[in-house]
């Protein structure tokens, strides 16, 4: 159960003959890039720089090149901004016959709480729907704006006040579907300001209707569809709550423009490997190198899924998993992973180069990398003067199933290499 790799690399930096056994296929591939990848290329350019954090940084930029050229014709810069968080929401009908409004459903109206500047939504009501608008300040006419219009997975309507109870939610969400609506935009000026402001008509609609886009990305090399329509394991409706709402595929817990991006950038990551064998680039360093730009699509994706909110209180986004869990979210963020903002490209390089520095320059044991069953190791007896293990926690996490977000998408991007 060597998992992240912590304990065997603890044990390399004290000078240990290592070896790291995981059966999972997340947790073996980082162990490959913490204990394996480093210290088989750690040779240093002339300047000093590691020539693998080199090449890596190389190649995100040739795979920013890529997919950046695909995915900024579908997000729009307005006049005077860069759009960097956009702020979305899960909608259904109200189920009063007389209104059958579409609502918008919300936990808060709250995106901004400060003494010196705050951001509240607000509802603005239509005959066939409702819309959010943001708005300077706090609610001009004293409501509770820490509300909205869910509350403990019921959902009222603000226009004629109808609860729908959260059974009958459940029920209309599992037997038509929750639909979507893009309500607000966070832009990052050139000086850094955060700018808050209502979606236009322009931004909403170059996020809808993007089934043809999808169905033009490529297919992986080993066949695998270019995206995630695998089956959510069921049973784990404890941990995954987007099955309690009838989403039971790892490709419905996105919108279809975080698809795109993520779609997209797995592509760019298969594309960069072809490149590098096409320059002579060594295979296993290629594969290493490879492995490490598709980490960035898996930390893109913990930052852009319909199940990352907002944290009023630090202005920014709270990733897919802050906990071990993914938990319901009734409104959402999505980024542009190309303006520099939260959970953004750069973020994603950044973290696996200071990473990659810090494990290169790591001078100590051997390691060994293995993918196996704990039950039936091929070891003989009396082969390790030690045998650590961090055991699972009976059913406590249920670390496989959770992995596997991650898992859907290192398949299409590296997975053929495996």
């Amino acid at each position: 159960f060597a998992g992240r790799g912590i304990i065997p690399l603890e044990a390399m930096r004290l000078g240990c003959e290592v070896m790291a056994v995981d059966l999972n296929p997340v947790a073996h591939l980082i162990e490959r890039a913490i204990l394996e990848f480093p210290q088989r290329w750690n040779d240093r350019l002339p300047d000093g720089q590691f020539r693998l954090v080199a090449d890596f940084l190389r190649w995100t930029d040739r795979i920013r090149e890529i997919a950046e050229a695909q995915i900024s014709p579908h997000f729009p810069k307005e006049a005077g901004g860069c759009p960097a968080i956009y702020f979305w929401a899960r909608t259904m009908p109200c189920s009063e016959p007389s209104c059958r409004r579409l609502i918008p459903l919300v936990k808060s109206r709250r995106i901004v709480d400060e003494e010196s500047n705050a951001i509240h939504i607000s509802y603005q009501i239509h005959q066939d729907r409702i819309e959010l608008v943001l708005k300077a300040g706090r609610p001009e006419d004293g409501s509770d704006w820490r509300t909205g219009t869910v509350r403990a997975s019921s959902v009222t309507c603000p226009a004629c006040g109808t609860t729908q109870a959260a059974k009958d939610v459940r029920k209309f969400a599992k037997s038509t579907g929750f639909g979507v609506a893009l309500y607000g935009v966070m832009d990052m000026t050139s000086n850094g300001k955060r700018i808050y402001r209502s979606a236009t008509q322009r931004e909403r609609l170059s996020a809808e209707n993007l089934s043809e886009v999808l169905a033009d990305l490529s297919d992986c090399p080993d066949g695998t569809t270019a995206l995630p329509d695998e089956k959510i394991n069921k049973a784990q409706f404890r941990i995954l709550r987007s099955l309690v709402y009838g989403i039971d595929t790892w490709r419905g817990l996105f919108t279809d423009r975080q698809l795109l991006v993520l779609g997209t950038l797995s592509g760019a990551v298969r594309q960069a490997h072809a490149e590098m064998i096409d320059e002579g680039e060594d295979p296993d360093r290629a594969r290493a190198l490879s492995t490490y730009l598709a980490f960035i699509v898996d930390k893109i994706a913990d930052y852009d899924s319909s199940f990352c909110s907002w944290h009023v209180h630090v202005k920014g986004i709270r990733n897919t998993f802050p906990q071990q869990a993914i938990r319901m979210a009734w409104d959402f963020t999505e980024i542009d992973p190309f303006a520099g903002g939260p959970g953004s490209f750069e973020g994603a390089v950044r973290w696996i180069e200071l990473s990659m520095q810090h494990l290169c320059a790591i001078n100590g044991g051997t390691a060994t990398v293995v993918r196996g069953n704990a039950q039936a190791l091929d070891f003989p007896d009396e082969h390790f003067d030690a045998v650590v293990t961090d055991p699972p926690y009976y059913d406590s996490f249920q670390y496989g199933d959770l992995s596997d977000f991650f898992y859907v998408w290192l398949k299409r991007s590296v997975g053929h290499l495996y």
